[in-house]
């Protein structure tokens, strides 16, 4: 099945102008934004020049030695830079921000679509960084996060200077970023959004969802998960939201390069997989049981054992696996022992929702199993003898 660098080769030739921008577009502009360009970017630079510049600097050996699982960007990147649809399309305020100590991950860029003199924004997800996917975890007791605020700040500054249309994306915690500033935006900013699409994002708690700003752009919003979609089922999510299909499973369906297109359009699915439901209801279960601080403690503890392996990267981490594990237990086993039995307790809470949950969904096939067998018998004694 076909995926957006298929989508790149095959309806790479189409103008805008001839097919205005789609859905697919949208996870393109999304990784667009994943490529780091700071040593390239310049205002008005073009999705082509951007591509050549970058693999000035690096080989495709590079790319595909990268184990992260937005690797491939530079490769859609490099794809959108030798079409038609999206080579000539000019980037401007290119932004990306790593603060260690404010636990910060942000980056952004805008690309200028001339058919409709459009703005489009797209917002960086979460990369290779572990303190990017640190900042993940805090939206579960925080918010506003830094890179909210960021994003929130950069929307208001793009929408204001520009005075034209928007339109907004993000993959990933980008998708959350999307949404966040679009909701908490002027409402001068806010008449300027065309639409907000949320790519397998996290939502939001539930103050959030009853937002003024997020009711008023709940119906520019379209919100993309794959089927079995984990991180864009964290938290909670108010808008309906599009069930695609991925050639991946699991976790790994987070991938974008995985999700199948067929044409201009995602190819979709009529639901969630069971296990991608389970694992959703049992993390809500898990932390609904937890107020802001125990979250907070537990996050923190998690990450500083993470940090211990002295990574900063999630790859370098896996790299280095053994190393890197051993430097995380040393460090989980130096944890105070009221912090320890608290952060396993923790755990343990979790692994214990989801084998509830696994075990209360086997009761219930078993019982719709044994339920129809019951019905049915009465027909099967009935029924003719040979």
């Amino acid at each position: 099945m076909s995926n957006m660098l298929d989508y790149l080769m095959w309806r790479g030739d189409i103008s805008f102008e001839n097919s205005p921008v789609n859905e697919v577009d949208q996870l393109v502009f999304a990784y667009i934004s994943y490529v780091i360009m700071d040593d390239f970017f310049t205002e008005g630079i073009t999705v082509r020049e951007a591509a050549e510049k970058y693999f000035e600097a690096h080989t495709m050996q590079e790319v595909q030695k990268d184990k992260s699982f937005i690797h491939l960007a530079p490769i859609v990147l490099k794809s959108a830079g030798e079409s038609v649809r999206f080579g000539s399309i000019k980037m401007y305020n290119y932004q990306n921000d790593v603060n260690v100590s404010r636990e910060e991950q942000f980056a952004a860029v805008c690309l200028y679509l001339d058919y409709d003199n459009s703005i489009q924004v797209a917002f960086r997800g979460t990369d290779d960084t572990i303190i990017g996917w640190k900042e993940d975890f805090n939206m579960s007791f925080i918010m506003p996060v830094p890179s909210q605020c960021a994003a929130l700040k950069y929307l208001e500054k793009v929408g204001a200077d520009s005075g034209k249309k928007l339109r907004i994306c993000g993959h990933s915690k980008g998708g959350n970023l999307a949404v966040y500033s679009a909701a908490k935006c002027s409402a001068a900013v806010r008449e300027q959004i065309l639409s907000v699409y949320n790519l397998d994002g996290p939502g939001f708690n539930k103050k959030m969802l009853e937002d003024e700003g997020y009711i008023a752009v709940q119906s520019k919003i379209t919100t993309i998960v794959p089927q079995s979609s984990v991180i864009g089922m964290l938290l909670e999510h108010e808008e309906e939201y599009t069930v695609i299909k991925s050639s991946q499973t699991g976790m790994l369906q987070h991938d974008g390069i995985s999700w199948q297109a067929l044409g201009a359009k995602f190819v979709y699915a009529d639901d969630m997989d069971t296990g991608a439901k389970l694992f959703d209801a049992s993390l809500k279960d898990w932390l609904s049981e937890m107020d802001n601080d125990q979250r907070k403690r537990f996050v923190d503890t998690l990450f500083d054992v993470l940090l211990a392996s002295n990574c900063d990267t999630v790859s370098e981490f896996s790299k280095n696996s053994l190393s890197s594990m051993a430097a995380s237990v040393q460090a989980m086993t130096s944890l105070p022992e009221e912090d320890r039995a608290i952060f396993l307790k923790t755990i343990g809470l979790l692994m214990t929702k989801i084998s509830d949950k696994i075990g209360s969904n086997v009761k219930k096939r078993l019982n719709i199993h044994f339920n129809t067998q019951e019905k049915s018998q009465p027909l099967l004694d009935n029924s003719p003898k040979p």
